[in-house]
């Protein structure tokens, strides 16, 4: 149930154009690498980056895992800045987006039209953080939906527009380090590894 798995550290450190799927088994889900570069077994981004690959097998509410390293070298203040995002190719719509994202004050899970969860920790930068986000289906509420900051769960959260729809995934599109668009709320950073699991993964897991 790992349904996709990106992670540099194997690689030769300059730019790549193309992110090869590393689960070892299945159908892979190679990704589209747009300006972005690896160093010391991270992929960095450079404020025009992203790496972009199509989801096939996510339809309907399904539940999720996505986990990712990252470490940010420019915060955002007034608008989110994406790490990663499940959405359709045509952009963010109600209901049918995962995504992680972050400020200057902190990391938040975002639904689109659905809920916002916003984990106010003031993030540092150039600092790694693991960061885990998973999604129970059967309607996004506070207790369905819940990140994890290096395996600590729920810390300082407050809540936006919580509607408890479900997720209807249609034609998706991952997409790390960016909108979807390709062009929006870029980031400035470095991302090690991400997995995506069509399962929940628990505590211990994490």
């Amino acid at each position: 149930q790992l349904e996709v798995y990106y992670d540099a550290k194997d690689l030769a450190d300059g730019a790549v154009t193309s992110v090869n799927d590393l689960k070892p088994s299945g159908t892979a889900t190679n990704g589209t690498a747009t300006n972005v570069t690896v160093t010391d077994g991270a992929f960095v981004f450079n404020g025009t980056s992203n790496i972009q690959s199509t989801v096939s097998t996510f339809t309907g509410d399904q539940p999720h895992t996505m986990s990712v390293w990252v470490n940010i070298s420019k915060l955002h203040t007034g608008a989110d800045g994406y790490i990663c995002i499940l959405a359709p190719s045509t952009g963010e719509a109600v209901d049918k987006v995962s995504s992680i994202r972050y400020q200057n004050d902190g990391f938040n899970i975002q639904s689109w039209g659905n809920d916002i969860q916003m984990y106010n920790l003031g993030i540092q930068k150039d600092r790694w953080y693991h960061l885990v986000v998973v999604y129970d289906g059967g309607g996004v509420t506070t207790s369905s939906k819940r990140l994890y900051i290096d395996t600590l769960q729920n810390l300082k959260f407050s809540t936006d527009a919580t509607t408890g729809n479900e997720i209807d995934f249609t034609n998706t599109t991952l997409s790390l380090g960016s909108r979807v668009n390709g062009v929006g709320a870029l980031l400035t950073g470095s991302i090690a590894n991400f997995r995506l699991f069509s399962k929940v993964l628990n505590a211990d897991q994490i």
